[in-house]
C-alpha cells in the first residue's frame, strides 16, 4: 500500500553524500519549517546553459506537442537539472491514481527527454 511509508525518497544515480543520511534526513525533518518536500541542488551545472540544453530537447517534439511542451515547462537557466536529492512525507502527497495520471501526461513528451 502506498501510504504504508512515511517517506519517499529519491536520490539520482550519480549522486554522493559527504556524512550520513540519515544525519541529512535528520536535519531536514527536523526543521519547524519542513513543509512535506525537500529538493537539494546543486546549482548550476558547469557548461550548461539551461534547462533545454541540460535536460530536454523541445526541437524533438512535432509542432503541436513543442507549443503544448513549452507552455507546461517554461525554459530557465537557474538550477537547471540539479535536483539531486528529493524527500517526500507521503501523507502530503496526492493520490497515486492522481500521481500517475500526471506521470502518464508528461511522458507525451518522452522524445524530449535527454538520456
Amino acid at each position: 500500500e502506498f501510504r504504508a511509508y512515511n517517506w519517499l525518497a529519491y536520490v539520482d544515480a550519480d549522486s554522493f553524500f559527504e556524512r550520513p543520511l540519515i544525519s541529512i534526513l535528520t536535519t531536514i525533518v527536523g526543521n519547524t519549517q519542513f513543509m512535506g518536500s525537500a529538493f537539494r541542488e546543486n546549482g548550476k551545472p558547469i557548461g550548461k546553459s539551461d534547462l533545454y540544453e541540460n535536460e530536454f530537447r523541445p526541437m524533438k517534439l512535432s509542432g503541436a506537442l513543442r507549443e503544448a511542451f513549452l507552455k507546461e515547462v517554461p525554459n530557465r537557466d537557474a538550477n537547471v537539472g540539479a535536483t539531486c536529492f528529493m524527500l517526500f512525507d507521503v501523507a502530503t502527497l496526492p493520490e497515486p491514481d492522481l500521481i500517475r495520471a500526471k506521470a502518464l501526461h508528461f511522458m507525451q513528451y518522452a522524445e524530449a527527454f535527454v538520456l
